[in-house]
C-alpha cells in the first residue's frame, strides 16, 4: 500500500509522532478514568474505536443525533457475602462517557456498532456526495 493510500489516524491526546503507529496506544479505561478512542479516515467511512474494558454489551449505550454521537457505560455491582458469624455487603458503581460532533460528511442514519473483548468499533459511513473526489477542470 502506498503512503498515500493509507487510511489517516487520529489519537486523542497524542503527538504526530504517535500518529504514525498503527497500535491503539491506550490504557485502560478503569485505570485512566478515561474512554481511550482511536478513530481512522478511510475513503468511504470513519471507524471509531473505543475502549471499554470490563463492560458487557448490555451495559453500553450508543446514540447517534444528525450531529453527534454519544457513547456511554453503566456498570453497578452489588455483592453481599452472608457467612455464619458475619455478613457483608458491597457496592460498586463505574460509568464512563464521551460525546464527539460529527461533520456534515458522515451519514447519521447508516451508523453501525459492535463490541468484542473490551473494545467498540462504530462504523460511520460517508454520504454518497461525499465518497465522490470528482476533479473539477478549470476554465
Amino acid at each position: 500500500m502506498k503512503e498515500s493510500e493509507k487510511p489517516k489516524f487520529w489519537f486523542e491526546g497524542s503527538s504526530e509522532e504517535d500518529n504514525e503507529s498503527d497500535s491503539l496506544l491506550m490504557l485502560p479505561a478503569k485505570l485512566s478514568g478515561i474512554m481511550k478512542v482511536k478513530i481512522i479516515d478511510e475513503e468511504d467511512r470513519l471507524v471509531l474505536l473505543a475502549e471499554l474494558p470490563d463492560f458487557s454489551k448490555d451495559e453500553i449505550h450508543l446514540k447517534v443525533t444528525p450531529t453527534t454521537i454519544n457513547i456511554s457505560a453503566e456498570k453497578r455491582k452489588v455483592s453481599v457475602e452472608k457467612k455464619k458469624g458475619f455478613f457483608k455487603a458491597e457496592k460498586g458503581y463505574n460509568a464512563i462517557q464521551r460525546s464527539f460532533t460529527l461533520s456534515e460528511e458522515i451519514d447519521p442514519e447508516s451508523v453501525k456498532a459492535k463490541y468484542e473483548n473490551g473494545l467498540l468499533k462504530i462504523i460511520m459511513p460517508k454520504k454518497e456526495a461525499m465518497k465522490r473526489n470528482n476533479e473539477i477542470e478549470v476554465e
